[in-house]
């Protein structure tokens, strides 16, 4: 899963995952990768992806396949935000004595 900024477009990214992942070898090329909004997250578009893979090579694929995810939206220009808080001080007004 990967966080997409609010004002990107989610198809974009869908699409720009789903290349990169099928780049990848050693993924089931019986089965088309899953590619999808996962959920509205605070700060992001979660964009969710699942491939199948043998389970011998799983952790070393999904590493590759994280790598590729990374790059490929560096390079569509869609950013991956991180999450922010705004905080705002409200002066406490002075104690009466």
């Amino acid at each position: 899963m990967v966080g997409i900024d609010y004002s990107a477009d989610p198809q974009e990214a869908i699409n720009c995952i789903a290349t990169a992942v099928k780049e990848i070898e050693g993924i089931a090329p019986e089965r088309e990768p899953d590619v999808g909004i996962e959920d509205f997250g605070d700060s992001a578009i979660n964009i969710g992806y699942r491939v199948w893979v043998p389970t011998q090579t799983y952790h070393r694929t999904r590493y590759q396949i994280n790598l590729a995810v990374f790059h490929a939206l560096k390079d569509a220009k869609i950013n991956i935000p991180f999450p922010q808080r705004d905080v705002h001080l409200i002066p406490s007004q002075a104690k009466e004595a």
